[in-house]
């Protein structure tokens, strides 16, 4: 199913992509990237059954992650007609937390700065390990609600203003986000 969920998301990347025209296509289509690569490494997570295969699939779930919260907030930005909020350098500043933290999830096993792990279960129907999370993990989710909740705040306040059926598109927009803003912690 979440292989499906991986494809699917991949499809509607790629028909934003073909309507780049339309404000806010790109930045959508990234965000969808990043929730199939979410969905991608949950799968391969699950179906592991070697820590070798796990450890790929948190790779992969956390490009997700990481990628979510700056992806939601550039198209959150778009599409309220604020993209001079992101200039170059606060853009560097906004990637940097991501790009730091996923270097830590790759090289995760010489360390314990983000989670230790004590223990591998392969047992049907969900691979699992048993650790325990540091507190860059927890660092890192609030960093990346901070920045999914802010874009929900922004579309929100545009959403106020409009009238008709773009008032109706930004209320669903909404709704829809609840999806990967609960995920990750209910996935953890």
């Amino acid at each position: 199913m979440l292989l499906v969920v991986s494809g699917v998301n991949l499809a509607i990347a790629a028909i934003a992509v073909r309507r780049r025209e339309v404000r806010g296509a790109i930045p959508f289509a990234v965000v969808m990237v990043c929730v199939s690569l979410y969905s991608l490494g949950t799968a391969v997570r699950a179906a592991s059954v070697t820590l070798s295969a796990y450890r790929l699939g948190t790779i992969v779930k956390f490009a997700g992650i990481l990628g979510l919260g700056p992806s939601q907030l550039w198209f959150g930005v778009t599409y309220t007609d604020r993209e001079s909020l992101l200039t170059r350098r606060r853009w560097a500043l906004l990637l940097a937390w991501p790009a730091v933290v996923f270097v830590l999830v790759v090289t995760a096993p010489a360390h314990d700065l983000l989670w230790s792990v004590e223990g591998f279960i392969n047992e049907a129907p969900l691979a699992a390990i048993r650790r325990e999370d540091g507190p860059l993990v927890w660092a890192t989710f609030a960093y990346q609600y901070a920045l999914i909740l802010t874009t929900y705040v922004l579309i929100a306040l545009v959403g106020i203003n409009w009238r008709g059926r773009y008032r109706v598109q930004v209320i669903l927009m909404l709704s829809g986000g609840i999806i990967p803003f609960v995920g990750p912690v209910i996935l953890l």
